[in-house]
């Protein structure tokens, strides 16, 4: 395990403990950094693809982060913010059994998606309405919002297949104890290496479950609802296996965030 890699455990360490000390220099420094490397890995996935990363980070300027778990990433219109969940920013999930470094194309994926979204209230003129009006707009346009974005996604994800490296290195783990200074100190590390075609398969996956999604959007089941509660059960399972266990309340709305540059 690297230093950039370290240094992600102990920001989330820290995120979980004490949010507000991500705003001081040395740990701000650190989380430019580790988003410099995450940005790295996700430029090839847009080889040959119609949006560029420079596109994306160039209209949204940055990034606010927060531990709400109820959503993994969004745009807001009426605050003009790129917002992701600090945790899934940077982990995921495999077969619920490990945290793992999230796959670039995942991330990749979510901000294709959000950029998406950004265009569609760009073009109806909604980008710094007031709360309510959004409100209204969303009423009537979700279904649309949502449908296009989730085909944008799977295009893209489709995509990466061909920009796929033959051998992708990564590592599973679980933490079981941690020491005073954000460091783990008990832990289970599995190393893996992933085949190009088992990466496939992979994103053959997720192309399946946005299908699943868009049919649920079209017969006008609640995605919002549906979007926050699958959140929620992977940041409550993810932080469970780095033995930094979260209640998730749906009353809470206000969490702290802090904004890096894409």
């Amino acid at each position: 395990m690297d230093k950039i890699e370290k240094d992600k455990l102990y920001l989330i360490w820290l995120s979980y403990k004490d949010f507000a000390s991500l705003k001081e220099n040395e740990n701000q420094i650190m989380l430019g950094q580790i988003w410099r490397k995450v940005r790295q890995e996700m430029t090839h996935c847009f080889e040959g693809f119609q949006t560029n990363l420079d596109s994306i980070a160039g209209t949204f300027g940055k990034i606010n982060l927060n531990t709400d778990p109820h959503q993994a990433c969004g745009y807001d219109p009426t605050r003009k913010a790129l917002v992701f969940n600090f945790w899934l920013l940077f982990f995921d999930l495999l077969n619920d059994e490990w945290c793992i470094p999230s796959p670039p194309f995942v991330t990749a994926g979510k901000l294709v998606h959000e950029f998406d979204h950004y265009c569609y209230f760009r073009d109806h003129g909604m980008i710094g309405k007031p709360e309510k009006e959004f409100e209204e707009f969303d009423k009537i346009n979700l279904g649309a919002l949502e449908e296009r974005a989730l085909k944008l996604q799977m295009n893209f994800l489709d995509n990466c297949r061909k920009n796929l490296p033959d051998i992708s290195r990564s590592y599973g783990m679980v933490v079981t104890k941690w020491s005073k200074k954000g460091r783990p100190i008990e832990k289970r590390i599995s190393p893996f290496n992933t085949t190009k075609e088992q990466m496939s398969e992979f994103i053959s996956s997720d192309i399946k479950q946005l299908t699943d999604v868009i049919n649920r959007v079209k017969d006008k089941e609640n995605y919002s609802e549906m979007a926050d509660e699958n959140s929620g059960n992977i940041c409550k399972k993810l932080m469970e296996l780095m033995s930094l266990p979260i209640a998730i309340d749906s009353k809470k709305k206000e969490y702290p965030s802090i904004a890096i540059k894409m």
